[in-house]
């Protein structure tokens, strides 16, 4: 069974590990949409040199 009691520091922990969470997800996305986009602008740099 789940504990349903938890003390207001454990609270604080959850969040802060929860926030740290939501903030490390957002950055990875955005890393993988400047990887996308540079892809993207080298894609079309040389596609006239083939």
């Amino acid at each position: 069974m789940r504990k349903t009691t938890t003390s207001p520091a454990e609270k604080i922990v959850k969040d802060i590990k929860r926030a740290t969470r939501k903030q490390n997800s957002r950055l990875r996305t955005h890393d993988q949409n400047m990887t996308v986009a540079a892809r993207a602008i080298a894609d079309k740099k040389t596609l006239g040199h083939r």
